[in-house]
């Protein structure tokens, strides 16, 4: 369907009266109009329709930045670089993402960038980091207090640190994602471990504006404060949850109907970490024995490899 619909554009775009720069009659559709059409574009078609005409890069400028998803330093780095010489582009920014798949936040040590770079965003209204979050700074406390308009926060890695970088800041959100990517983190329980009274305080904060939670259910049961009820949450989704609490329908009445925990059918976050858990059960032998065809299996691959390029090499 895209490639029909960017050839369809690209015989509009020819169709333009001879000598006229830009789009032709196209010109005057409004501009929801072209943000409808231009969101079927992927980035790499909205940055070359951009280098089309000026009238065509004004249309996709906007649609190009309104969600930035990044997988690696340097294209932060390059962000920063272009937000700070046209601040203009960050009012367009209204999502912004780290790759799920690519995280990078965790593997670098300057946070000044994703500090820089999410003061440049005064419209963002979903902000999404896969990797945990321990930056202590007031430059980053403000960033985030300055992101007036954040409706979804999800944080892929909500260990201890990362809630008390980032929780304090926020201000009230319309839907939160509160996940733990590790089967082997310590329990919330733990004294060195506690998120914080901040989180249990900031939920409770957002009684009357929250509407969609996905938390992990050890966390859930860790903060949740038992005068807590959260009546506007329509969508409740509870991680990792050996049963479901009959205390989630109490503190959140209205999600009893679209409430849903990772027990008998596990979600692709929660199977990894149920499978890491069911093998650090097993007994030592058990593992002995899972483990013991590993290495030959291995083996038979480079050898296999060492004789497939002995063969080239004699062609």
């Amino acid at each position: 369907m895209r490639t029909t619909f960017t050839t369809a554009l690209h015989t509009l775009l020819h169709a333009a009266p001879h000598g006229q720069d830009g789009p032709g009659h196209l010109a005057t559709l409004p501009v929801d109009g072209w943000r409808c059409i231009l969101d079927f574009l992927s980035p790499r078609e909205l940055a070359a329709l951009c280098r089309t005409s000026r009238a065509f890069r004004a249309a996709a400028t906007r649609v190009l930045y309104t969600h930035v998803r990044l997988e690696s330093y340097g294209a932060l780095y390059a962000l920063v670089n272009t937000l700070e010489a046209a601040p203009e582009l960050g009012t367009y920014i209204l999502s912004f993402s780290e790759s799920p798949t690519s995280p990078f936040l965790f593997d670098e040590p300057p946070p000044h960038l994703l500090t820089r770079a999410l003061a440049r965003m005064p419209n963002l209204r979903t902000l999404s980091l896969r990797s945990p979050i321990d930056i202590a700074t007031s430059e980053f406390a403000a960033a985030l207090s300055g992101l007036k308009q954040l409706e979804d926060l999800r944080l892929g890695d909500a260990t201890p640190e990362t809630l008390r970088a980032v929780m304090p800041y926020i201000g009230p959100l319309r839907a939160l994602t509160l996940r733990r990517s590790s089967a082997g983190c310590p329990p919330w329980r733990d004294a060195d471990s506690s998120p914080e009274p901040a989180l249990a305080s900031y939920l409770l904060a957002t009684q009357h504006t929250l509407r969609a939670l996905e938390i992990d259910g050890a966390l859930l049961h860790a903060v949740l404060p038992a005068q807590g009820v959260w009546a506007r949450v329509g969508r409740l989704r509870v991680h990792g949850a050996s049963e479901w609490d009959s205390s989630f329908s109490t503190a959140f009445p209205s999600a009893s109907g679209a409430a849903s925990g990772c027990i008998a059918d596990r979600c692709d976050w929660c199977a990894p970490r149920a499978s890491a858990a069911a093998w650090g059960a097993l007994p030592p032998a058990d593992k002995a024995e899972a483990d013991s065809g590993y290495p030959w299996d291995a083996m038979a691959w480079a050898l296999l490899g060492a004789v497939a390029g002995y063969a080239l090499m004699r062609i």
